[in-house]
């Protein structure tokens, strides 16, 4: 449609006198028009990469920001690790340690036990002793 259009007006400037100045100044206008098209659209990509390139450096920049947060979370989940270990460690000793003690406590119940035996042993020889002792003094005052 544009092109019919482009050749009978092309067709009637030809058969006019001043058809070919008015055809002359619509080339001009034309190029004029499309170069002032062209510097349009070569701003706008300028403007389009330097957008894109803004959005590049803010992507890159919440990388770096995300990359050093999981470094600290892989650091904080190490140092916990390691604050379980010693826990776990601690806990294991103070388990020993009580184990200990009660062992302690029942040697120390067993001792003391024995002793309490012995030392009963040891009461019932002296009550014997002197017992014989004193069946002596009454055998060696009646006779």
């Amino acid at each position: 449609m544009i092109e019919e259009f482009l050749q009978q007006g092309l067709g009637s400037l030809l058969t006019q006198g001043t058809g070919w100045i008015l055809f002359v100044l619509s080339l001009i206008v034309i190029w004029w028009m499309d170069r002032r098209q062209t510097e349009c659209q070569k701003a706008r990509d300028e403007e389009t990469k330097e957008a894109e390139k803004a959005v590049l450096e803010q992507y890159e920049k919440r990388l770096a920001e995300f990359a050093e947060i999981l470094n600290a979370l892989n650091r904080n989940t190490t140092a916990i690790n390691g604050f379980e270990t010693t826990v776990g460690a601690r806990t294991e000793a103070i388990n020993q340690l009580v184990v200990g003690f009660a062992s302690l406590v029942r040697d120390i119940n067993n001792n003391r036990e024995r002793w309490h035996e012995r030392g009963a042993a040891l009461m019932k020889g002296i009550e014997d002793v002197q017992r014989r002792l004193e069946a002596l003094q009454s055998h060696a005052r009646a006779g």
